[in-house]
C-alpha cells in the first residue's frame, strides 16, 4: 500500500498546513517534502490547549522507510504530535506504507499489538517501542520538589517547553478511606488464575498484562507470595474502586508486577499497576484520577501523557500509603517536556 506523500502548503485534518518541511532539498512536484519533525500553522482548538498553535506541533509517525535527508518522510495519514492527521498530500506522487516488522532502533515502529476486549467490541491496540519504552521507566526516578514542579534528576535538557495546560488540579488529596487489609492466608505457590478480588487475577496482574509475560517471582527482598499479597492488597482497595466507576472492560492493564531492573520501583514489588483506558478522551482519563484522588485509597497516582495517549499509574501500599501532604503523592508526567513531572492533576 502507498500513500500520497506530504508538502510544503498540505494541511492535517484540522486545517494545519506544513510551512516549515524540515529539510530543503528533496521535492515532490516542484514543492519541498515535508519529513518528521516538521513545522505547521496554527489550527482549531488552537490557542487551548496551544498544542495545536504554530510552534508546539510537529509531524511525526511516519514509521516507513523512505528517507528525506536521512529523516522519514510524512505521508497522507500520519498523526501529527497534536493528534491531527496529515489529510492532503501530492496527486502523484506516493511513497510506501509502514514497514512490515520493527526495525531494530527506531522508536515509532510497532513492537507489540495486543487484543482489547471492551465495551465497544474486540480492537487491536498496538505500542511502539518508544511507549513500551517509556512505560517501563515512567514512575522510577527520585523526585524533589523545585518550584512547586516535580522534576527528575535525569531528562533531556533540551526538552524544556513547559507543559500545555488546559485544566489543573494541585488541591491536597481528601483523607483516605480507610484501607481493606488483604487475607492473605494460603498464597504460597499461587497459580495464575489467582482471583485477586472480583475483577482481577494474578495473571491480569502480572504475565497477562499487556507490556508484561513473566510470572511473578522473589525479588527486591519480598518472597512471591508477598509480592501477590501486595497485588492482592492493591486490586482490592483501589482497582475494584475504579472499575465500579468506569466498568473493568474499559481497563487495559498494561504493566503492574514487573521483574526487577537497576532502579526502584513499586512494580517490583507488586504495589503499582500501569492503566490505559482505549476510546477514552483525555478529559475522561482526567476524569478517572480525579476519582481516584477523591475516592479511593492509593499510595502514589500519576497521570501519565506518553508518545501517544495517556494512561494512569496508581500504587497502594498496604503497609502504609504516603500521606495526603506530601508533595509526591498526586503528579503529572509528561514524558517529553521539563519538568517531567508536576504536582497535581494537569489536563492536556
Amino acid at each position: 500500500m502507498t500513500r500520497d506523500v506530504h508538502r510544503i502548503g498540505d494541511a492535517n485534518d484540522a486545517g494545519g498546513a506544513i510551512t516549515n518541511p524540515n529539510q530543503s532539498s528533496v521535492f515532490a512536484n516542484s514543492i519541498l517534502v515535508a519529513v518528521d519533525g516538521a513545522i505547521g500553522t496554527s489550527h482549531p482548538p488552537c490557542p487551548v490547549p496551544d498544542i495545536h498553535c504554530s510552534g508546539n506541533w510537529v509531524t511525526v509517525n511516519t514509521g516507513q522507510t523512505v528517507f528525506s535527508e536521512n529523516i522519514q518522510t510524512n505521508r497522507l495519514g500520519d498523526v501529527d504530535t497534536c493528534s491531527h492527521v496529515r489529510a492532503s498530500g501530492s496527486p502523484d506522487v506516493f511513497i510506501g506504507d509502514e514497514m512490515s516488522a520493527p526495525q531494530p532502533g527506531d522508536p515509532d515502529s510497532i513492537n507489540k499489538n495486543v487484543e482489547f476486549i471492551g465495551s465497544n467490541g474486540p480492537q487491536t491496540i498496538s505500542f511502539t517501542a518508544l511507549e513500551i519504552a517509556v512505560t517501563g521507566t515512567d514512575d522510577d526516578v527520585e523526585l524533589t520538589v523545585q518550584n512547586q514542579a516535580i522534576t527528575s534528576s535525569g531528562g533531556d535538557p533540551n526538552l524544556n517547553e513547559p507543559a500545555t495546560i488546559i485544566d489543573e488540579d494541585t488541591d491536597t488529596p481528601p483523607e483516605e478511606p480507610p484501607p481493606v487489609d488483604p487475607n492473605c492466608d494460603n498464597i504460597n505457590d499461587p497459580p495464575g488464575d489467582l482471583q485477586l478480588s472480583p475483577n482481577f487475577t494474578l495473571a491480569d496482574l502480572s504475565y497477562g498484562a499487556a507490556l508484561e509475560s513473566a510470572r511473578v517471582r522473589a525479588q527486591s527482598g519480598l518472597s512471591a507470595p508477598e509480592i501477590v499479597c501486595n497485588l492482592k492488597a492493591l486490586a482490592e482497595n483501589t482497582l475494584e474502586g475504579i472499575a465500579a466507576q468506569v466498568g473493568r472492560n474499559t481497563m487495559l492493564i498494561t504493566s503492574a508486577w514487573r521483574p526487577a531492573k537497576n532502579y526502584n520501583s513499586q512494580h517490583h514489588t507488586g504495589q503499582a499497576t500501569d492503566i490505559q483506558f482505549p476510546g477514552f478522551t483525555n478529559q475522561q482519563i482526567y476524569d478517572v484520577a480525579i476519582f481516584i484522588k477523591e475516592n479511593l485509597p492509593f499510595d502514589q497516582l500519576i497521570l501519565e501523557y506518553g508518545p501517544r495517549r495517556p494512561w494512569i499509574h496508581v500504587s497502594f501500599n498496604r503497609s502504609g500509603n504516603r500521606p495526603v501532604t506530601q508533595s509526591n503523592k498526586v503528579l503529572n508526567y509528561r514524558f517529553n517536556r521539563q519538568p517531567k513531572y508536576q504536582a497535581g492533576l494537569i489536563l492536556i
